[in-house]
């Protein structure tokens, strides 16, 4: 009876605005929770932002609130509340957002290292310039049949070409790697062991 009447004196001071929230986080579990219930969502949202609100009493609001189906409010000029459907479909929508963002993100990085890396045949300009580097190095320049040339970036370059050796017989298809220094091509390497996917990888790091 006296618990009875302790709620009932709480509910009526409540009512006018004058319980105070340590009068409420006192109260036995059953009690507040009745009191609790009492209030609709609006108040309930409020009290629960508000930083005078006690860790059970916040408890208790936040249990009533999801019994209610409600997922979060907002509490501004205006009480807006955020059901769980909605709240549910707010975050997917959220998640779809992120991993758009980082879709995009990821094309993006992927077009700049496409311009990193620009493969291409050379003009006709730098193809006369890479055939005569490689000739400055082979024992008969005169020989030289060459077959594919790939530059990157205008900077390095991969060219396949087959030469006499010393003995007059043609050495096989090498792998040249050439680099522009200062508007020159230079032969930096000749690997007869080196395909041309292979030395289009050297150049890549060289360009690094």
């Amino acid at each position: 009876m006296q618990r009875l009447s302790l709620l009932l004196f709480c509910i009526i001071l409540n009512s006018c605005g004058l319980i105070h929230v340590n009068n409420v986080e006192n109260m036995e579990e059953e009690d507040r929770y009745f009191m609790l219930s009492t209030k609709t969502n609006e108040q309930l949202c409020k009290a629960f932002i508000h930083y005078y609100v006690k860790p059970k009493t916040e408890k208790q609001i936040a249990s009533i609130l999801n019994e209610r189906n409600i997922e979060k409010c907002v509490v501004g000029s205006t009480t807006r509340l955020i059901p769980m459907a909605a709240a549910k479909k707010a975050k997917a929508r959220e998640e779809a957002k992120a991993r758009e963002e980082a879709k995009a993100r990821e094309e993006a990085k992927a077009r700049e290292e496409a311009k990193v890396f620009l493969f291409k045949p050379p003009t006709k300009n730098e193809k006369n310039k890479i055939k005569s580097a490689i000739k400055n190095v082979l024992f008969d320049p005169y020989s030289a049949k060459f077959e594919k040339i790939t530059v990157l970036n205008h900077q390095y370059g991969c060219i396949a070409v087959n030469a006499k050796n010393r003995f007059g017989g043609y050495t096989g298809t090498q792998q040249s790697v050439v680099a522009k220094l200062e508007n020159i091509w230079f032969s930096v390497h000749l690997n007869k062991d080196m395909s041309h996917s292979t030395c289009l990888d050297v150049i890549k790091k060289m360009a690094k």
